[in-house]
């Protein structure tokens, strides 16, 4: 997830990058169609991907959050609640160290908590960053069967997290309240 201005520019010059390198392969004579093929769909999927980071980091930095934000916690990888972490900080406005600041914490723990290979969340962390970015923290086990409890399907649910063990999620909701 971009972050910031910087990466943003710096995403947005790879993306160029890209494209050029896309269009100049497709009009290379030397390969075969084949090959050609082959290559202009793995950059085109690369640029799709730059293409999606650029929007999100422009819609997060408009504002552009729903008021109930999920974020997965899938085969031990909490990359989506860092991501998550980045998009609520943009949303309102803020930098790392006004985020800092405001939780009496350093720039470095906001960034740590925003690499996407960051693992060490405690939940009075993720509640204080919640509640500072003016969300409610709340977290979920679902089964991989998708039946939260209190669903008609939790016994179906139980059954299956037994079997299978739990897919966690991390729930933010808020009412977007000031930050101080």
């Amino acid at each position: 997830m971009i972050a910031n201005e910087q990466q943003r520019v710096i995403v947005s010059r790879q993306l160029g990058e890209l494209e050029a390198w896309r269009d100049r392969g497709l009009h290379d004579t030397t390969q075969s169609p084949f090959q050609t093929r082959v290559e202009a769909a793995g950059i085109e999927k690369m640029i799709a991907r730059l293409q999606e980071e650029i929007e999100a980091y422009e819609s997060a930095k408009a504002g552009q959050i729903p008021p109930v934000v999920t974020a997965h916690v899938q085969d031990d990888s909490f990359a989506e609640i860092a991501s998550t972490l980045v998009r609520l900080r943009l949303a309102r406005g803020l930098r790392q160290e006004d985020l800092a600041r405001a939780l009496g914490k350093s720039q470095p723990s906001i960034a740590r908590w925003e690499a996407e290979d960051y693992d060490g969340y405690t939940l009075k962390e993720l509640s204080r960053l919640a509640k500072a970015l003016g969300y409610h923290l709340r977290i979920l086990s679902i089964s991989r069967g998708g039946a939260p409890d209190g669903h008609p399907r939790t016994r179906r649910a139980r059954l299956s997290r037994q079997r299978t063990g739990p897919a966690r999620r991390f729930l933010v909701s808020g009412d977007r309240r000031p930050l101080l």
